[in-house]
């Protein structure tokens, strides 16, 4: 049988499940990022030469064809890519808390940092109990960035991901 939040599409490349059982952020591997495929899901090479697709957990960043899509993606890319971050997972879900690992300065948590930018929304989850997490750090940003209207806050007619697909203006 299948871990079940491999169906999540959060580690479709890997090599093997990684099973994560405790509903505590775990770390899980770490890697450099390779590839960003949009505001909210990048690819991770790790030593052992296996890849990794990691949706970030908690968010969820406009879709290409929507306003600030584009710039979600960008700014992700401007964080992660080419850099060494360490993935964390939550629960079995196989949604992941992503921070590069500097050893200069502080780590960021990207995940936070899309939200607080307003490049993505905090993701509000199902009522599961698997997907039970303290979400208030992602609620706070979220709350920040539309009271200091940064990214996708500055317009008064942002959409959230989950509503421009049920529209059906998404090519996705």
């Amino acid at each position: 049988m299948m871990w079940p939040w491999l169906s999540l599409a959060s580690l479709l490349c890997s090599t093997s499940p990684i099973p994560v059982t405790s509903l505590q952020r775990n770390p899980v591997f770490s890697g450099i990022v390779v590839e960003v495929m949009d505001g909210d899901l990048i690819k991770v090479k790790t030593k052992d030469a296996g890849s990794h697709v990691v949706q970030l957990w908690g968010t969820d960043a406009p879709e290409a064809d929507q306003p600030f899509g584009p710039a979600a993606k960008k700014y992700l890319k401007q964080m992660v890519l080419n850099k060494s971050v360490v993935v964390s997972s939550y629960g079995r879900t196989g949604w992941v808390s992503v921070s590069t690992e500097d050893t200069l300065t502080k780590p960021i948590v990207v995940n936070e940092r899309m939200v607080s930018a307003g490049y993505a929304w905090w993701q509000r989850l199902p009522d599961n109990p698997e997907l039970r997490i303290d979400a208030s750090t992602l609620v706070k940003a979220e709350e920040a960035a539309r009271k200091s209207k940064v990214g996708l806050w500055s317009r008064a007619d942002a959409v959230a991901p989950w509503e421009w697909k049920k529209r059906g203006k998404s090519g996705g």
